[in-house]
């Protein structure tokens, strides 16, 4: 009989861990248990999941996280942000956490003006090496913004490259320089120079970081560095030019964007530069802007979308189109 309890107990306990925490709640002398609804995280929207997360007390929070662990659920780093920021502060800010997932949705993350002085100019343009790497990726993601300054140091004493140079965010160690370029970056940065976060793109699990390196050239006597074709090209099709962010003065009225509010999102196979397929709308007048609001008319949706976009267009009303519908109306 002893042993029928143990096996009893040990299955009481199973059930328990795999199973929602009941909420109890006392209502009078009687006590009222309430089962929870624990969303899949990887088959609700990011919506009904954070508000799950908002809801839930936290005497319960943790032990529906130890279960999302350990059914290896809980892949997505925000979503376990956002639990664990709950349980320490008792609150967190969701639209925080919706903004971060959109971001993470974009293909493209819209660059934000960089502060440079006038006496810096642009000589190299890299993408971070090493931001892949889990610890880090989520610093950046939380914690690093396009128009950050970063800090660059060489490690002559690293172990894998004598040569490496070392990219800091604040005091946190974020990547490197890619190993292709240190030879070339070492010379610069014997200079006085500023290096910026330019450019940040999400896209499923991938995170690559763009940096800016600038430098003074009234205190430069080497001779001037000229970025490769190959670079200007990356970085072209990266961003849509602000020139053609406001519409063309001059543009006749030839078809239905003639000063319409337009916004693009995700990829395009006709245009993988942005700016290619930006232009035909800034020939039609058309205002194009980074984010969807009630004042927008058009949203243009290409391959990964950003759902966010997708979602405030649908909210709005706002009318959606595909390439392959733009590309008919354009007559491209």
């Amino acid at each position: 009989m002893i042993w029928i309890g143990i096996i009893l107990a040990v299955l009481i306990l199973g059930f328990a861990l795999v199973s929602p925490p009941p909420e109890e709640k006392k209502t009078g002398n009687s006590v009222q248990t309430i089962e929870l609804d624990v969303p899949d995280p990887e088959m609700v929207s990011p919506e009904r999941f954070l508000s799950f997360v908002e809801e839930t007390p936290n005497e319960y929070l943790w032990q529906v996280q130890s279960q999302l662990d350990n059914a290896n659920k809980l892949k997505n780093i925000v979503y376990k942000r956002a639990m664990s920021e709950k349980q320490e502060f008792d609150d967190f800010d969701k639209q925080k956490y919706l903004t971060i997932l959109q971001k993470l949705e974009e293909g493209l993350i819209d660059e934000q003006e960089l502060n440079i002085p006038n006496d810096y100019s642009l000589v190299s343009i890299f993408d971070l090496a090493g931001g892949h790497i889990p610890h880090r990726k989520e610093y950046i993601i939380f914690d690093v913004e396009e128009g950050d300054e970063v800090i660059l140091k060489p490690e002559p004493h690293n172990t894998y490259d004598k040569n490496a140079i070392a990219i800091f965010h604040k005091k946190a160690l974020i990547g490197y320089v890619p190993r292709k370029k240190n030879i070339d970056i070492r010379e610069e940065i014997k200079f006085n120079f500023k290096a910026y976060v330019a450019d940040i793109i999400y896209q499923d699990d991938y995170i690559s970081v763009c940096i800016y390196l600038y430098r003074n050239e009234e205190k430069n006597t080497k001779p001037e560095y000229f970025l490769s074709s190959e670079t200007l090209t990356e970085l072209r099709s990266r961003k849509i030019e602000s020139k053609y962010l406001r519409p063309k003065k001059d543009a006749e009225n030839i078809n239905m964007f003639y000063k319409k509010k337009v916004v693009i999102t995700g990829t395009f196979d006709r245009f993988p530069d942005r700016n290619d397929l930006a232009i035909y709308f800034y020939e039609s007048g058309a205002d194009i802007d980074v984010g969807i609001t009630e004042r927008v008319d058009y949203l243009i949706a290409g391959e990964n979308a950003g759902w966010r976009k997708l979602e405030k267009a649908e909210e709005y009303g706002i009318d959606v189109f595909s390439e392959d519908e733009i590309i008919k109306i354009l007559g491209i």
